[in-house]
């Protein structure tokens, strides 16, 4: 067997490894759905089958939702699904955040990264401060100018 088809071989079964870890899980969590055998499944389902780990965490019980384990996985997930690449930013705003006692909110910086990015007039080249916020979606406002 040749390297490469040695290493088909293995993607293919340990997609399939994954998939029946997770129906394993699925099992459990169903079979226990309000105790420690429950959440300890649900816990090891989490990142193998984010979609599937968030339904059965709707149905489970309270005591499985707040398993420390489990409620971190959910913290988790939550926070990875609402920052992805080509989610709009959460914006948030820091009270007297600014050196001079003003409020800050992220929606300043991003739109300051947006002009600059947009006013470089290098084509083909992406400035500094567009590779350090690699997610930045423009925005489709401006606070300078009030215009959209």
């Amino acid at each position: 067997m040749s390297p490469k088809d040695f290493s088909d071989e293995w993607d293919r079964l340990n997609e399939k490894y994954a998939a029946l870890q997770v129906a394993l899980a699925d099992s459990v969590v169903r079979a226990w759905p309000d105790n420690l055998v429950g959440a300890l499944a649900l816990d090891d389902m989490a990142f193998k089958d984010t979609a599937r780990f968030m339904s059965l965490y709707n149905e489970a019980s309270d005591m499985v939702k707040n398993f420390r384990y489990v409620a971190n996985d959910y913290k988790t997930i939550s926070i990875l699904s609402n920052t992805a690449p080509g989610k709009m930013f959460l914006d948030y705003t820091v009270k007297g955040g600014n050196p001079d006692g003003s409020d800050v909110s992220l929606s300043d910086y991003i739109a300051r990264v947006n002009t600059s990015c947009s006013t470089t007039g290098h084509h083909g080249a992406v400035p500094a401060r567009q590779r350090s916020l690699p997610y930045a979606k423009p925005t489709t406002h401006s606070r300078a100018t009030g215009s959209t």
